[in-house]
């Protein structure tokens, strides 16, 4: 297997695949006997198809690439959250929802570790 490096164009998903507009970038091309290759798959254009997911696509870019960052990263540190920015980058790897909810949880484990201190 040989690794490429943007010297294979994007080519249109099979059909037989997938459902809708997919898009597939090259990583690795097969060499010699082998038939193993690896594509990067990605669903982008899927989400301005029509009316409905353009809407809901945009939304979601804009709340996970502006929004979800300032909140965590400016609302994190006044609660006593450390290292904010973990959250953003994981929902960029990970899903939204995941990054979200696990901002929320550490969140409320930091109020309650902050009640307890109180007491004491």
């Amino acid at each position: 297997m040989q690794i490429t490096r943007n010297s294979i164009e994007t080519t249109p998903g099979p059909s037989d695949w997938f459902t809708g507009a997919v898009y597939l970038d090259a990583v690795a091309a097969p060499s010699g006997a082998s038939r193993l290759s690896a594509s990067w798959v990605h669903f982008t254009r899927m989400l301005f198809d029509n009316p409905a997911s353009g809407s809901a696509g945009q939304d979601m870019i804009i709340t996970n690439v502006i929004l979800f960052p300032l909140w965590t990263m400016i609302d994190g540190p006044r609660r006593g959250l450390r290292g904010t920015w973990v959250y953003f980058t994981m929902s960029l790897f990970t899903s939204f929802g995941f990054a979200m909810g696990l901002y929320l949880a550490a969140q409320e484990r930091q109020l309650r570790w902050s009640r307890i201190q109180d007491r004491v």
